[in-house]
């Protein structure tokens, strides 16, 4: 068929034993060279031992995925198997291509055992994106060490749309950085499908895999970028659920994320739910629902100079020390605000709901706002710290 490119055309196995790169790299040449194409990824497993690079607006199309991936079995769906650290399996560099319905397995096991103070291996992003108007739609990460980069090496990047992102990803879900336009994620589920999927007799093992994603881990993490969307999220057990940073880089590509948006987010287990790090970030969060545990930190915590971020509809609950946290000149704005069940492990220091830590930042709380601790309902809330808190 005219503008099809089938990749067992051009020898693939998908057997998940015989390397598939040089394959598939031919079928996206073969694309590319007539003007572009859909490049088919039937059902099968596909090992890849060097990355596959995309120059020319294809479309790639796999068969879609299962939630798990069952070693030694044939897997339904379309998988890309990686075996070997050191380069990305996908680098898309072309403007207007395409990646969806396509897992992701990594041999994270294989020269590295799960036993008490484990990491995964250095396994780069499985998908970097360089190129703009790039869509990913439907891709399952499901143990990789680093999911998706989208940034330019040496220059800006935009227009990019994430859709339908599932995973474990183990160290860093999705990272966005240098996007001067705006970038669209939506309908993330990163959960423990991999170490769930271990089963009970090798529970404690997937024990460490979680502690390590659990320490370092972070679902979502934005450095210098204009107006970037986020909506319908959910992450679980990771260090950060959202990290918010300054980028340190040329003059004209320094600088925090500016008027980013969250709405709809389920950010459960996370040390911190929402951390914003990077001097002068702006944004707004809609919509937000956050559940901690006895090793959490704090749901949202505002830690660099002089950002500012609006907060409306919050339910954070069951974290052990603030739910807010505001400090080094910044400013929140909260408005219809639960907040339930903080300051449950500390004996020796009593943290507030919301603390606001130095003198020269700033809550600004609007009604209507709910603070309940154990089977009591507040009647007034729970604030503390040096700053200012304006209701």
């Amino acid at each position: 068929m005219n503008g099809w490119y089938d990749v067992r055309d051009y020898d693939a196995k998908g057997d998940g034993q015989q390397p598939d790169h040089v394959a598939i790299q031919a079928a996206i040449n073969a694309a590319a060279a007539n003007g572009g194409g859909v490049v088919w990824l039937p059902p099968g497993t596909y090992l890849l031992q060097a990355g596959i690079t995309v120059t020319e607006q294809v479309q790639i199309v796999g068969a879609g995925w299962p939630a798990h991936w069952v070693e030694g079995q044939r897997n339904p769906g379309t998988w890309i198997r990686v075996e070997d650290e050191g380069f990305s399996a996908f680098t898309v560099k072309a403007s207007g291509a395409t990646i969806r319905d396509v897992a992701f397995v990594y041999d994270q096991e294989r020269s590295n055992p799960l036993r008490n103070g484990w990491e995964p291996r250095n396994f780069q992003h499985a998908i970097h994106v360089w190129g703009t108007d790039v869509t990913l739609d439907g891709i399952h990460l499901y143990n990789a060490t680093r999911g998706i980069l989208v940034n330019h090496p040496s220059g800006v990047i935009g227009r990019v749309s994430l859709n339908r992102i599932w995973g474990q990803p183990l160290q860093e879900g999705i990272y966005i950085d240098n996007a001067h336009d705006v970038i669209k994620v939506n309908n993330v589920h990163l959960w423990p499908f991999w170490t769930d999927a271990l089963g009970d007799k090798r529970k404690t093992e997937g024990l460490y895999a979680r502690e390590y994603q659990k320490q370092h881990g972070v679902a979502i993490r934005s450095g210098r970028n204009d107006n970037p969307h986020f909506s319908n999220i959910f992450a679980l057990g990771y260090g950060h659920g959202f990290l918010f940073q300054y980028r340190n880089g040329g003059k004209d590509d320094s600088g925090p994320t500016s008027k980013f948006m969250i709405v709809n987010a389920d950010l459960d287990f996370c040390g911190k739910a929402i951390e914003v790090n990077g001097l002068d970030t702006t944004g707004q969060i809609v919509n937000l629902n956050a559940q901690g545990d006895k090793e959490d930190i704090v749901g949202i915590a505002l830690t660099a100079l002089s950002a500012r971020v609006q907060a409306t509809n919050i339910r954070l609950t069951h974290f052990p020390t603030n739910a807010i946290r505001v400090n080094n000149h910044c400013v929140i704005h909260l408005s219809n605000i639960w907040i339930q069940d903080w300051n449950f492990t500390q004996k020796e220091h009593r943290f507030p709901g919301i603390e606001v830590v130095d003198a020269h930042s700033q809550v600004i709380l609007g009604r209507p706002f709910y603070f309940e601790q154990g089977e009591g309902i507040l009647k007034a809330p729970d604030t503390g710290g040096n700053g200012k808190i304006v209701n």
